[in-house]
């Protein structure tokens, strides 16, 4: 109905055929993999194909809309939000080293999930491992409002209130949904290029 901008009931009746990028293989591949893993309520999984841009298998259980539903990316908006925005302006590279230890900026002190530091690490393994306080740093130097103006170009919307360094650990107002977050990464396959992604390949009449 969005798409061609015509209701619902007009497009059943009028013979119109609607073209996905389902594929069946994947969908069972999806679903089997996430109830190993012991699906719980509320969780979901997608696979974007990163050529196409379509989104091949969907699967999750709950009792709202997993596509609009919104929630803390975490550690998942590091690279978006924080590592590739400061490496395209040169702040960083892979090997720059970053000092892990405590800090206080203006009020804030976040903290390593292990609670231990680990001195100097390189940004290649700080995103390998996930550490916080070099994600932090590395915000405070590209600039909060930049950080922001990169990643919504990736299809990440932000809270007019989503201001502070807590973002480069994902505490966003609202968060963001499945389709955006994994959308905005295949960008990194794309050459920097984003596209948003999409279950509807064509309609044809």
């Amino acid at each position: 109905s969005k798409i061609l901008k015509l209701p619902a009931k007009q497009i059943a009746l009028g013979g119109y055929k609607i073209h996905t990028y389902f594929d069946p293989d994947k969908q069972s591949a999806l679903k089997g993999a996430l109830e190993n893993e012991g699906l719980l309520f509320d969780q979901a999984g997608i696979s974007i194909n990163n050529k196409t841009h379509g989104v091949e298998a969907f699967y999750g259980k709950s009792t709202y809309s997993i596509l609009k539903s919104k929630r803390q990316p975490g550690s998942t908006i590091k690279p978006l939000l924080v590592y590739a925005p400061a490496m395209n302006e040169n702040i960083i590279s892979p090997a720059t080293r970053i000092l892990d230890d405590e800090i206080n900026i203006n009020g804030y002190s976040p903290k390593n999930f292990s609670k231990r530091y680990s001195g100097y690490i390189s940004v290649r393994d700080a995103m390998k491992k996930s550490v916080n306080i070099p994600a932090v740093k590395t915000l405070s130097y590209l600039g909060v409002d930049k950080a922001k103006r990169y990643c919504s170009r990736l299809g990440i919307d932000f809270d007019k209130s989503d201001n502070g360094y807590a973002l480069a650990l994902g505490g966003m107002t609202y968060g963001t949904d499945l389709k955006s977050l994994a959308g905005a990464y295949t960008t990194f396959a794309n050459n920097g290029n984003f596209v948003e992604p999409s279950f509807v390949k064509k309609i044809v009449d």
